[in-house]
């Protein structure tokens, strides 16, 4: 179960986000063709995490799937509370558009690593996640092929440190009331791999350094 964690993240998003060190791993099944699901946070009792801002300590939380969540197979009930939420795969070879409408009111996508995310003007939104191998060229085909849209573009150097060892969390939430999309970007660093000023926390049992939570990445015409 999501010991509560699910719970709190549907009262106050925002909130748990600013708490929580949240993991979204590439090899989450990548939903192949459905662009939503349901989805749980689960805790990672293993891993600690140190906000450097903050300066406090963070427990880890993994986003899965929820009907893959093995304490919950064969046993969903209503108190589990699962978060349904829209979900981008990353376009490689192909774009891959997803269709942000009113239905749920969140949306995740794997971690960017030199990825970029095109996120259009407009309600409903389309939003694509760009792969980093193609990232360049992928621009030029959404505002050739969309040109009646305005494209919002998350990029490695203009909007995240795209470094190779550094991973970035991207999170889309609609509002209740306000019923326009925000989207919020969050950046930590792996300690295992020993980079130069992050060795002491290794050191001390700490696995992940966030260095910046909550950033919203304003769309300049939402």
């Amino acid at each position: 179960m999501s010991g509560g964690l699910n719970q709190k993240f549907l009262r106050n998003p925002t909130r748990f986000l600013q708490d929580h060190l949240i993991l979204i791993p590439d090899e989450i099944p990548n939903l192949r063709t459905e662009p939503s699901s349901d989805y749980t946070f689960i805790p990672v009792y293993s891993k600690s995490a140190f906000d450097t801002q903050q300066q406090r300590f963070l427990p880890v939380v993994k986003l899965t799937i929820y009907s893959e969540e093995p304490e919950v197979l064969g046993s969903l009930h209503d108190n589990s509370h699962p978060i349904g939420a829209y979900w981008a795969p990353q376009s490689d070879r192909n774009l891959k558009p997803i269709l942000l409408g009113q239905q749920r009111r969140f949306f995740f996508t794997s971690e960017l690593q030199g990825s970029s995310l095109a996120i259009s003007s407009g309600e409903p939104k389309l939003i694509f996640h760009l792969s980093a191998n193609h990232n360049q060229s992928h621009i030029f085909r959404l505002r050739n092929l969309y040109q009646n849209l305005h494209f919002n573009i998350i990029q490695p150097i203009n909007d995240y440190d795209a470094s190779a060892n550094k991973r970035t969390v991207v999170i889309g939430i609609r509002p209740r009331l306000r019923r326009r999309w925000r989207f919020f970007i969050q950046s930590y660093v792996p300690t295992e791999l020993s980079l130069p000023g992050y060795r002491t926390f290794f050191h001390q049992n700490i696995h992940y350094v966030r260095e910046y939570q909550n950033r919203e990445f304003r769309l300049d015409n939402p």
